[in-house]
C-alpha cells in the first residue's frame, strides 16, 4: 500500500534484539530488517523486550525515503500455521 511519501508493509519474522523502542527482526529465510517503534503504535518500548525470541511476529511498517529502519506501526503474535 502506498500513502503519500511512504509504503506501508507487513513482515512475519522473529524479533532477536530489542534496545530502547528499536528492535531486529530476522525473517524465515535469514534475512534482517531494522525497526523502530513508532509513537502512536500499541505497544511500548518496554513491550518489547518480552518479544524477544518468543516465537514469530508479524510487524506492519511504514518504510520512509532515505531510512534503514522501518517505522513499526504496529506488532502482532502471528498466528499459527
Amino acid at each position: 500500500m502506498q500513502t503519500g511519501t511512504h509504503r506501508t508493509a507487513r513482515v512475519v519474522g522473529t524479533i532477536v534484539v530489542a534496545q530502547e523502542g528499536r528492535f531486529k527482526l530476522v525473517r524465515a529465510d535469514g534475512r534482517y530488517e531494522l525497526f523502530v517503534l513508532a509513537h502512536g503504535a500499541p505497544q511500548q518500548p518496554q513491550d518489547l523486550a518480552s518479544l524477544v525470541d518468543s516465537g514469530p511476529v508479524v510487524v506492519e511498517y511504514s518504510e520512509l525515503p532515505g531510512r534503514i529502519a522501518g517505522l513499526a506501526q504496529r506488532i502482532d503474535r502471528a498466528p499459527d500455521r
